[in-house]
């Protein structure tokens, strides 16, 4: 998800791991990823199509299941259908890989209000060249985001450079400038292949039954289940049950 990386994943991808390979990606722009010139979603997910090429290779594994969450949810969507498309066009697909099942997380296909302007502003103020530590840049941002695990969250993406100096991994004047994009939703066609659409009960990101139609519009094999106690963070506040319906799908 957006100011996410694959170690988000970590604890649930290693357990996922005990039945089949997992490969955790991060997004262009994030993480150990490169950057781009684009965070639309069409551009991003040629960038990941690449990826699952090599990684259908490297593994090999021509049938490959995407989970994306948030941003990420978008992005695995956003791919679904252009894979579809191709399919479609091409009568069968022709890659390196195809996708075998689809799992989006606490999000939909639909345009969102904005609700990281904060987040940006305050990475983007925090005066990199005067920190000495990470403890550093909590304190300084803890005044205008006061919840700890958040900001440890988006800490995450502070790295040091070659010689010592702090740098953002994620290339935040990019997700600034595109933001109105990554709030949006352009993606269209239909997906046939069979899809997990997890939400948080707790969470607003995913409204039924309205979004649920919205969902089956463009995956109609969509099976929509609420992980119960969960906000949007779901994978974090309740692993287990996440781990439980994931697995649960894959194993049909």
């Amino acid at each position: 998800g957006l100011f996410g990386s694959g170690d988000t994943w970590m604890s649930l991808g290693r357990t996922l791991a005990r039945q089949r390979p997992v490969a955790l990606v991060d997004l262009p722009n994030h993480g150990a990823s490169p950057w781009t010139d684009s965070a639309r979603y069409t551009d991003m997910a040629l960038h990941l199509d690449l990826t699952l090429e090599d990684i259908a290779r490297t593994c090999g594994r021509r049938r490959l299941a995407l989970l994306g969450h948030s941003m990420g949810g978008k992005l695995a969507m956003q791919l679904a259908l252009m894979n579809g498309r191709r399919s479609a066009d091409q009568g069968s697909a022709n890659g390196a890989y195809e996708l075998s099942s689809l799992i989006v997380a606490d999000i939909a296909p639909k345009a969102y209000p904005p609700g990281h302007t904060e987040y940006f502003e305050t990475m983007s103020d925090l005066p990199l060249n005067e920190l000495q530590t990470r403890g550093d840049a909590d304190r300084m941002m803890a005044s205008r985001i006061p919840e700890k695990l958040l900001r440890a969250f988006l800490l995450k993406n502070l790295a040091k450079d070659e010689n010592g100096n702090f740098r953002w991994k994620l290339n935040l004047p990019l997700l600034i400038s595109d933001y109105p994009h990554i709030l949006g939703w352009d993606g269209e066609g239909l997906s046939s292949i069979p899809a997990l659409f997890l939400r948080g009960e707790r969470s607003d990101y995913v409204s039924l039954p309205r979004d649920g139609d919205v969902i089956r519009s463009l995956f109609p094999s969509a099976r929509i289940e609420t992980i119960g106690g969960a906000g949007h963070w779901l994978h974090a506040e309740q692993p287990e049950s996440v781990i439980r319906a994931i697995q649960g799908f894959l194993e049909e």
